[in-house]
């Protein structure tokens, strides 16, 4: 079907079929149904697993006992937007018509306006990109510290989903840090923190998450290659020589029923410093396929004809606007979305070194 860069519905359905790099974290850990909400905040439960039973009741008993909710908060959550723009001169989409030795392409006029078409959704793919990374930042930000912190020119605002100390947040210290190398104990910390995870959650598909320095100290670890290389330990494997699946994660291998990764990816900050997604001291272990954990958007509003208004629910919108003196356009990319984690107990974030 051909694009027309000048339609919104035309230019945004194209740029949602544009191949971006795999988002780890997100398929990882919020698969759960996307949810879309007509305001910019929403309220939600904070779920918490029960290891509780049923109380027996006497036969002759006419009043049932009654059980509490399964949720220990309800919190309410602004959904933060990005509103990005490419702008193009007039000049700029006369020269997508030509060929790179400055002659008039030899065509249709469909084949010229195709031309032009594919050079815009080449630009305007970047920031899409730029979107997907937003929201992988903002699922390790989650999964880390249970924070997501928004800063919006100069004003600071935090997405708290109450990550506690000993529940979610555990710091290693002395002879426990990973790089304490006669005393730690890798694999002992990690069965321990399988468990307490299982036991209060139920869930048994778990994935362990590795920063690129926990990840070294963990390789390297004697106990564990000794545990991996003896037949009568069926702990696991890991293939230390795995081609990474995309560029953040490399799997590991499993271990312990459970798989492991390595993320190493970097971004830029407001500031021009490098940054890391993922700390780099840092291990998360946390519930595959939650569906109690998932991504929210929030609506797109628009003018329409007449002073009408145009709400949209797009996870994005890609809208053209033409200047006043028709020498330029400019393509906007908007879109409100945040992940959110509706049962933290599901998580443990542990600074290992």
């Amino acid at each position: 079907m051909a694009i027309n860069i000048y339609d919104y519905r035309s230019l945004t359905n194209a740029v949602n079929k544009v191949k971006t790099k795999s988002q780890f974290l997100l398929d990882l850990f919020f698969s759960g149904v996307k949810v879309t909400h007509p305001t910019d905040s929403f309220d939600f439960e904070v779920i918490t697993g029960t290891d509780k039973v049923a109380s027996f009741s006497s036969s002759s008993s006419q009043t049932p006992k009654s059980v509490g909710k399964t949720t220990r908060a309800t919190k309410s959550m602004s959904i933060p937007r990005t509103y990005e723009e490419k702008g193009f001169s007039a000049s700029d989409l006369n020269r997508f018509k030509y060929s790179n030795d400055g002659n008039i392409y030899i065509g249709s006029t469909a084949d010229i306006a195709s031309a032009a078409s594919a050079a815009v959704l080449q630009e305007v793919a970047e920031l899409k990109e730029r979107v997907m990374g937003r929201r992988e930042l903002m699922a390790a930000e989650a999964i880390v510290s249970g924070l997501i912190t928004i800063v919006t020119d100069g004003n600071t605002k935090t997405c708290d989903f109450g990550y506690a100390n000993t529940t979610n947040l555990v710091t290693l210290s002395g002879n426990d840090k990973w790089d304490a190398s006669s005393t730690r104990d890798i694999i002992g910390n990690l069965r321990t923190w399988r468990n307490t995870i299982r036991k209060r959650t139920g869930y048994n598909k778990l994935a362990v998450v590795l920063g690129s320095d926990a990840a070294a100290n963990f390789i390297k670890d004697d106990a564990v290659m000794k545990a991996l290389n003896n037949l009568n330990y069926k702990a696991g494997q890991l293939d230390l020589n795995a081609v990474p699946q995309d560029r953040a994660s490399l799997w590991l291998g499993s271990m312990l029923g459970m798989d492991f990764y390595e993320y190493a990816q970097q971004y830029t900050d407001s500031n021009g410093a490098t940054q890391e997604i993922f700390a780099a001291d840092r291990v998360v272990i946390g519930a595959v396929g939650n569906a109690n954990n998932r991504m929210h958007f929030g609506p797109i509003v628009r003018m329409g004809d007449n002073g009408s208004t145009l709400t949209f629910v797009n996870e994005l919108l890609l809208y053209p606007v033409v200047n006043n003196n028709k020498t330029g356009v400019s393509w906007e990319l908007d879109q409100k979305s945040i992940p959110a984690i509706h049962e933290t107990e599901a998580f443990m974030s542990i600074e290992v070194l």
